[in-house]
């Protein structure tokens, strides 16, 4: 590759190096990306970076992900998946936005580039359906010289901070498994020292590296062209000069995201009248094609599952922000407990160690953390007292 990109972030741990490496970045948070040309030439290049979907299947399919993911937001017409910060950037000109899931700007290959990025989605926003296992994308980077040179780098992004814990819980689950290689070595009496065996179990995982390389992307004869104007064009949503947008969810889209859900005819939506579904089994009477569901207006930042003491049923509480009051008010309110303001939270970890719950705790929880839950009165006072068992 003539052109040398890095993003400004660490690759992640209990990754297999067969694979291209993954990197765990935060929505919402700013992250460097530096280009240099290593040829130093005097010219100017213009750079797309771009965020997609890094399976080729996903890439597909990516007008319905993106036309998905459009309507949640609060404002689609200017809703943007990823942004560049001109103030952070350096030797950058002529920087431009025009698209939802891009960014264009030129930069001199002598003196380089830097440019600061931010992503505004998360792996998990292309699914209705809560905690399924996030899509994979990658950052896609297309310089223009003589030919277009095409470079990406696999990353998920999480809520606040998720791609710290997932870097720690990757790293907990590395650790877990030398311990098993270790104990499997010692059963087998085996001869190898510690450092043989340690270099052993490192040859099957990659390396965490301080920052993450491009790599050169490269089309095979079954690849969908990152670049194809079928993939999200075709619907409008990436034209600029568009003046209308498509709100309502087609049958097509519904079945790309939800492969089990019955699907309307097209002729049926479009009478309106006795509408049916497609298996013939079930009919309804007045469907309205027109009809476009209303986005939340409040989304939560965070999802964990609950239950009391003794029973087998998890709950799910949305917490809206990441505050120990706001957690209060979501389980008072789920656990219909009638309880004055004098209320304390007190973890109790499987260690044995009671911790005090602040805001800090909270924000460390993991997304769709499951936990106990005991709660305790004092007679006296009133004041109520939560424990937290996980």
């Amino acid at each position: 590759m003539r052109f040398e990109c890095i993003l400004e972030a660490p690759t992640a741990a209990a990754q297999k190096v067969d694979e291209p490496a993954l990197t765990y970045l935060n929505k919402g948070q700013l992250y460097g990306i530096s280009l240099q040309d290593r040829t130093h030439s005097e010219e100017y290049f213009s750079t797309t970076l771009r965020i997609t979907f890094h399976e080729d299947s996903h890439r597909k399919g990516a007008s319905t992900y993106w036309n998905f993911w459009l309507n949640q937001q609060e404002n689609p017409r200017t809703a943007r998946a990823v942004e560049l910060d001109k103030a952070g950037s350096i030797g950058v000109i002529a920087a431009e936005s025009r698209l939802f899931d891009r960014v264009t700007f030129q930069w001199q290959g002598r003196r380089g580039a830097k440019v600061m990025i931010r992503f505004n989605c998360l792996s998990t926003d292309f699914s209705r359906i809560k905690g399924v296992k996030g899509i994979p994308l990658r950052i896609h980077l297309d310089t223009c010289q003589a030919v277009i040179e095409r470079c990406y780098a696999r990353v998920k992004l999480f809520r606040d901070k998720g791609a710290e814990r997932k870097n720690k819980d990757d790293q907990r689950h590395m650790d877990k498994m030398w311990e098993k290689h270790k104990a499997k070595h010692a059963l087998n009496n085996s001869t190898q020292s510690h450092q043989q065996q340690y270099a052993e179990f490192n040859m099957t995982f990659a390396p965490v590296q301080p920052v993450t390389g491009f790599i050169e992307y490269t089309m095979t004869g079954d690849d969908c062209d990152p670049d194809e104007p079928t993939a999200v064009d075709e619907l409008g949503l990436n034209s600029p000069i568009a003046t209308t947008f498509p709100r309502k969810r087609s049958a097509e889209n519904s079945e790309a995201l939800s492969p089990n859900k019955r699907q309307f005819s097209p002729t049926s939506l479009s009478s309106g009248i006795n509408a049916s579904f497609t298996s013939g089994a079930v009919e309804l009477v007045g469907v309205d094609p027109t009809y476009v569901p209303m986005p939340r207006k409040n989304k939560a930042v965070l999802a964990i599952y609950v239950k009391v003491m003794g029973q087998a049923v998890y709950r799910a509480v949305y917490l809206d922000r990441l505050a120990v009051d706001d957690l209060v008010s979501k389980l008072t309110q789920k656990l219909e407990i009638q309880a004055n303001s004098d209320i304390e939270v007190i973890r109790r970890t499987k260690k044995g160690l009671t911790v005090r719950v602040d805001d800090n705790v909270i924000s460390q929880l993991e997304d769709e953390q499951d936990m106990e839950i005991e709660c305790s009165f004092a007679p006296d006072t009133g004041a109520l007292t939560i424990y937290l068992n996980y």
